[in-house]
């Protein structure tokens, strides 16, 4: 069993809106993760926590320093934090790990807690048809390409990733990803090798499905409009809405 709570979350893209809108909903993410959160807890974030973020050398950028203060002192108070990289922030990395204390995945996760199996993962590119995101996907975790970016000054590099961000974004948001049907029976494949629990995101659109096993897949959601989470406690694992505010 569990004694510890485990928080699984995706998708707040800071940095999209206005900057007022943003620092709203960066304040609620905040209070969230220190409300939520105490020493020996662990937090999951399957990807896409900023709507764009990249590495360079010596430059972090200054609007995330409120949510970037609070996962160092999560990390810390003895919080450990894993983050899954998604598609808006796949150039994330030796910053987090080395400043923020966080263990950085560029990848699904595989992870056993208690006496579960979880699945962790942001979730683009799996649908079968969305060949074109797979190949963009490719060329911009290209080293070269990634080598090349980095002798863009940041104001340019910065200003430049927001225009990719939301086309990427709106490429998301105009998908039609139909049903469920897809991504649960991605699922019960997983759940036929021995996983217990899939987590997933990227479509920002909050769903649970259960089997008769007590096996389950969560789609997160998002920190936009549903500010939605999931739940691992007492070896139960559910998905929550947070209405605090």
């Amino acid at each position: 069993m569990s004694e510890n709570k485990i928080l699984f979350i995706s998708d707040a893209h800071l940095g999209m809106n206005e900057h007022k809108i943003d620092k709203e909903r960066e304040r609620k993410l905040v209070r969230f993760l220190r409300t939520m959160l105490e020493p020996g807890d662990r937090l999951f974030i399957a990807g896409d926590l900023f709507d764009f973020w990249f590495e360079y050398r010596t430059v972090i950028p200054k609007d995330y320093i409120l949510v970037l203060s609070c996962l160092q002192e999560l990390t810390e108070s003895g919080i450990r934090i894993d983050y899954i990289a998604g598609n808006h922030d796949f150039w994330a990395g030796e910053f987090f790990q080395k400043n923020l204390g966080l263990h950085f995945h560029p990848e699904a996760l595989r992870e056993t807690i208690g006496d579960k199996t979880f699945y962790i993962m942001h979730g683009d590119g799996l649908k079968k048809d969305d060949r074109g995101y797979r190949f963009i996907k490719h060329v911009f975790r290209s080293r070269l390409n990634i080598l090349l970016y980095r002798w863009l000054h940041p104001d340019i590099g910065i200003r430049f990733a927001g225009w990719c961000s939301g086309f990427s974004r709106k490429y998301t948001e105009n998908r039609d990803f139909g049903g469920e049907e897809e991504y649960i029976s991605f699922a019960e494949k997983l759940f036929a090798g021995g996983i217990d629990h899939v987590i997933m995101a990227h479509t920002h659109r909050p769903f649970e499905h259960k089997t008769t096993s007590g096996k389950s897949l969560i789609n997160l959601g998002d920190w936009i409009d549903h500010f939605t989470y999931a739940q691992f406690s007492n070896n139960t694992l559910s998905l929550e809405t947070y209405t605090s505010d």
